[in-house]
C-alpha cells in the first residue's frame, strides 16, 4: 500500500523525465544525416590545414570539437532558429572551455568540484527535453576533456597554451558551422527562386 501511495504521489513531471531517458540512448539508424556527415568531414579540413599551417596544433582539438558539436546540436529547420540555437550552444561551450582550461592546471580539488557542478547541471537538463539533454551531455564530456587536456599541456613547459586562444578556437569551429548553414540556406533560397525561371525556359 505504501508503495502504491508513493507511486500515486510521484509528480507527473518526474515520470516524464524518466520516460525521456531511454530515448536518449535508443539506436535510430534512420536518424543519421549522411549528407551533413559528409559536409562536416569536408569542412573539418579547413581548421585542420589552417592550424597546422600556423604551427599551433595545441588548439586543433578545440576547433574540431567546436565544429563537430555545433553540427551535432544543429536542429535543422528554419534558418533563424538554427543559427540562434547553435549560437547559444557555442557561447555556453566557450564558457565551459574557458573554465576547463582555466582550472585544469590548478589543484585537483577545484577540478573535481567543477566537474561535479557541470555534471549536475547537465543532468538536470533532461527536464527540458531530450535534445537539450544531449547538448548538455556533449558540453559535459567536453568539459572533462578540457580538464585533462589543460592539465596535460601544463605539464609540458615547451608547449604554450593560452585559455583565450582555446576559447577562440572553439568559437571559431562553431562559427564555421554557422557559416556553412548560411551558405547552404542562401544556395537553397537561390535555387528555389530560380526554379520558376528554369521551368519557364524549358517550356
Amino acid at each position: 500500500m505504501a508503495r502504491a501511495a508513493e507511486r500515486e504521489g510521484r509528480p507527473v513531471h518526474g515520470r516524464k523525465v524518466m520516460s525521456r531517458l531511454p530515448k536518449v540512448f535508443e539506436p535510430n539508424p534512420a536518424g543519421v544525416n549522411w549528407r551533413r556527415a559528409v559536409v562536416l568531414l569536408d569542412v573539418g579540413l579547413v581548421p585542420l590545414f589552417v592550424i597546422w599551417a600556423i604551427g599551433h596544433e595545441q588548439y586543433l582539438l578545440s576547433a574540431l570539437v567546436g565544429l563537430l558539436f555545433a553540427a551535432v546540436c544543429d536542429p535543422g529547420g528554419g534558418y533563424r532558429d538554427r543559427v540562434s540555437r547553435i549560437s547559444v550552444f557555442a557561447l555556453i561551450g566557450a564558457a565551459v572551455t574557458a573554465l576547463g582550461f582555466g582550472i585544469g592546471a590548478e589543484a585537483w580539488g577545484w577540478s573535481a568540484l567543477a566537474a561535479f557542478g557541470v555534471t549536475l547541471v547537465a543532468g538536470l537538463a533532461v527536464a527540458f527535453g531530450v535534445r537539450r539533454f544531449v547538448n548538455a551531455l556533449l558540453l559535459n564530456i567536453w568539459f572533462i576533456v578540457t580538464l585533462g587536456l589543460g592539465f596535460n599541456l601544463h605539464q609540458h613547459a615547451h608547449i604554450t597554451s593560452y585559455v583565450w586562444a582555446q576559447v577562440l578556437a572553439w568559437t571559431g569551429g562553431a562559427a564555421l558551422w554557422i557559416a556553412v548553414t548560411v551558405v547552404w540556406w542562401l544556395t537553397r533560397a537561390t535555387m528555389i527562386a530560380m526554379k520558376p525561371s528554369l521551368e519557364q525556359a524549358r517550356s
